[in-house]
């Protein structure tokens, strides 16, 4: 190919294809900024971790944190894994996604027994349910379970 020559795949030129390529994209974009619903009740709660004996846990998961990492009346963010680990009460662990439904900041680690995003104050439980701020909903459960002292997200 020389200077001033397209390579066509498909009847569709380079300069084509990327600015197709880009209207796919920034339509995908807005439309994951939309929401349904209106509030708290779009998010379904999940119970407390359960405790797994017999160890299939770690078949359908994988260990993120040990018990002991998880203060009672407060929790641990796991930022590289995007998820927020509470303990309420003593045995009681929840896991929850760390980004804000807001606008998707990562939450700060909880701290004086609530969860709070940085990026525009909006409060959650260690519940993971909404208490205040711009969001409308509480935080996404995810599912977890105890396999010895490991906690295992699941997949």
């Amino acid at each position: 190919m020389g200077a001033g020559t397209t390579s066509e795949v498909s009847g569709m030129d380079r300069r084509q294809a990327i600015k197709t390529a880009c209207v796919l994209c920034a339509g995908t974009m807005v439309a994951g900024c939309g929401r349904t619903g209106s509030g708290a009740d779009d998010v379904e709660s999940l119970p407390p971790a359960t405790f797994d004996p017999d160890g299939q846990a770690e078949e359908n998961g994988f260990a993120i944190a040990n018990v002991e990492d998880v203060p009672v009346g407060g929790g641990i963010v796991l930022f590289a894994e995007q998820v927020v680990i509470t303990q309420p009460s003593e045995g009681n662990f929840f896991a929850f996604s760390a980004v804000c439904p807001h606008q998707g900041c990562m939450v700060q680690e909880p701290e004086d027994g609530r969860i709070v995003c940085p990026c525009h104050d909006s409060r959650f439980e260690l519940d993971g349910s909404r208490i205040a701020g711009p969001a409308t909903s509480g935080l996404r459960p995810r599912q977890i379970s105890l396999n010895g002292t490991s906690i295992v997200l699941a997949q």
